[in-house]
């Protein structure tokens, strides 16, 4: 299982799904990772403050980025 610091390495600047960073993990090597687990380590990481949800124009789903301090 990655930590979260993992989790973070993977967002892109501009915003990530939760589908393409568990896609990028399984690449890494991480077995079993689904773009659901990943959406709740997201939800986690959103209330300490650590990402924030961002919308993209060209993509549907809702995305989260780091958070910019």
């Amino acid at each position: 299982m990655p930590d979260d610091n993992e989790i973070l390495a993977r967002l892109s600047a501009t915003g990530s799904t939760p589908d393409s960073v568990a896609n990028l993990l399984r690449c890494a090597g991480y077995k079993g990772m689904t773009g659901i687990a990943i959406r709740r380590r997201l939800q986690k990481l959103e209330k300490e403050k650590a990402v924030q949800r961002v919308r993209r124009p060209d993509i549907k789903k809702i995305c989260w980025a780091p958070s910019t301090k």
